[in-house]
């Protein structure tokens, strides 16, 4: 959503950085292997679950779009410097201390005592903690082969954003059911589901826990940070 109020600031934060960390490596550092840290909306809506690798690469927001640059540049330096590369495309994630995305936001309503939920509850994510999230970058750095691959970071499985409320509304004691505005904002897709085959062949085994696997540890550490705010 910020990316389309601002796509300008979005592309300047995202590609200007790129290219002076690929320029400056390929000067001082061209041996270094580089993790591109990119992301699923690279796919946009995908025609077909779950998302492999090499499926169509169709950006539906800016920020997508702004994503797929960054692995063209990464592919550039790769192509005609030699630099050793991969992309590694994350999915949804969760977790103590991301402010922001859909946990966070659900999570800080409900604490609030605001049963609505952004758009109709049949949506669908591939969620992962952001612990899992970074044990897989780790795996990934140790063990991919750095030669241009893309690899899906993800749980494997995806879950109904209906039944992602439900149960942080069961978290935070709040006994109404969630109330779906049926409004969904622009650039989001619809489903999402990760087909981490790549991930798990590098024995990156943790990188298919359970959606839910740290969601009551996230919606403590969001329940005390409402409280810290609360007290200032």
């Amino acid at each position: 959503a910020e990316s389309i109020d601002d796509p300008l600031a979005d592309l300047q934060a995202h590609i200007i950085p790129t290219a002076n960390v690929l320029y400056a490596l390929r000067r001082s550092s061209p041996g270094t292997r580089v993790l591109l840290i990119s992301s699923a909306a690279v796919y946009g809506s995908p025609a077909s679950l779950p998302i492999s690798e090499d499926a169509r690469l169709a950006p539906i927001s800016p920020y997508g779009f702004h994503k797929l640059q960054q692995e063209l540049l990464v592919d550039q330096y790769a192509a005609l410097h030699g630099l050793r590369t991969c992309k590694a495309r994350i999915f949804s994630t969760y977790g103590e201390r991301l402010r922001r995305l859909a946990v966070w936001e659900i999570a800080r309503r409900a604490l609030a005592g605001n049963p609505e939920v952004l758009g109709t509850g049949e949506e669908s994510r591939d969620y992962l903690d952001v612990t899992d999230a970074a044990r897989a970058m780790v795996c990934i750095a140790d063990r991919a082969p750095f030669e241009g691959e893309a690899i899906n970071v993800a749980s494997g499985g995806d879950v109904a954003v209906a039944a992602v409320a439900a149960e942080i509304f069961r978290l935070v004691g709040l006994p109404e059911t969630p109330r779906f505005t049926g409004r969904t904002n622009p650039g989001n897709p619809i489903r999402w589901r990760a087909d981490i085959t790549r991930l798990l062949n590098l024995g990156c085994a943790d990188a298919g826990a359970s959606w839910s696997s740290g969601l009551a540890r996230t919606v403590e550490w969001i329940a005390s940070e409402s409280r810290r705010a609360s007290e200032v």
